[in-house]
Order: C-alpha cells, then structure tokens, then sequence
C-alpha cells in the first residue's frame, strides 16, 4: 500500500549539470541514533533516486550502539540536476523517536565536473510527521577550485587541508628538513 508523502522524510539536493545529461554522482549519508537505546525501534527504507538503497534500516544495530556515528555511501548515483533522497518508515503512523532520521548528506561528482559545496538546508515539520526539506542551490566552482581541491578540504587553508590529507591517509605529518624552516637565497651585504 502507498504511504502518505508526510510519513516518509524527502529531500531533494539541486546539482549544477551544465550539460544536462546525466553524471554520475557519490552519495554518502551520516547517521546517528541519539534517542533509542535498543535495535529495532527505528527501521526503515532508504531510496536515491526512487531506488531502495538500505531496506529495513536499523541506525543502532548497523552503528552497534547509542550516539555513534554511521556513513554508508552508494556510487554511481545518477542524476542530472536533482538527487532524490526518501526515508520511509515501516508504519505511515510512525512518529517521534521511531521515526526516520538522517544527520547529513553528502554529493561529490565522481567525473571531473564542479564539486558541490557541503549540502545546507533546513527542516521543517508537516503534519506532526517530520517532514525535512532540503533546498540546496549549488553554484558553479571555478575550474581552479575543481583542480585544486577535494569536497570536505575546499574551505581550508591550503597547509591545514594537506595535513588533514596526510592524517586521513596514515601518513606522518610533514617535518621540516633538519628541524628548520627553509630560508630563501641568502641577502649580499
């Protein structure tokens, strides 16, 4: 039986696609269970683009406990100026600390292409039911900032964004050659 558009939270994400065809995109989807202490008290679906991606989705049980952080990400999404995202609970009647959540989302264009900026976007409730409505208008990066950067770095200072790549990848942070700065060419007196 077809659920109640309230019933299932949706958000729709707005891609900057010059070419109007359409580009495969990442998405990646952050959970946490703030509210129930025990699985199986929320559960439900998950569809990109009208496709269910998680079914019978339990944020504890994936997570393995209260308050703990959960990213599952689905590649090749797509799209050619909207992601489609939809919650959708078990039970059209559920509400309050059964109801679907979702803490974030991410895009990131997987072919070269501009790279959106971190999705903002407000909620809103509807028929007691939460309904959350993402409006996201994403706007054209430069070709410099899309060489340049990655998604999450693009808003940091070039030296911090390297350190934070370095730690990501397990490496050391960079040391200075002999424990001193470099100095440029000596001055003649």
């Amino acid at each position: 039986p077809k659920r109640p558009m309230a019933a299932s939270p949706r958000m729709r994400v707005r891609l900057s696609n010059q070419s109007r065809s359409p580009k495969p995109y990442t998405v990646r989807l952050h959970f946490a269970e703030l509210a129930n202490d025990s699985a199986g008290k929320r559960v439900f679906d998950v569809r990109l683009q009208d496709k269910v991606v998680l079914k019978d989705f339990d944020i504890l049980a994936e997570s393995g406990g209260k308050n703990k952080a959960l990213v599952r990400e689905f590649k090749g999404i797509m799209a050619i100026d909207t992601i489609k995202l939809q919650l959708v609970a078990r039970d059209a009647r559920t509400t309050g600390p059964a109801a679907p959540i979702i803490s974030g989302m991410q895009v990131l264009a997987e072919k070269p292409g501009p790279v959106p900026p971190p999705v903002l976007g407000r909620m809103t409730r509807g028929r007691g039911l939460g309904s959350f409505v993402l409006q996201s208008e994403i706007d054209k990066l430069s070709e410099k900032r899309r060489r340049k950067t990655q998604f999450v770095d693009s808003w940091l200072p070039t030296e911090e964004a390297e350190a934070k790549r370095r730690a990501r990848r397990g490496l050391p942070p960079e040391k200075e050659p002999n424990g001193k700065k470099e100095r440029g060419p000596r001055k003649k007196k």
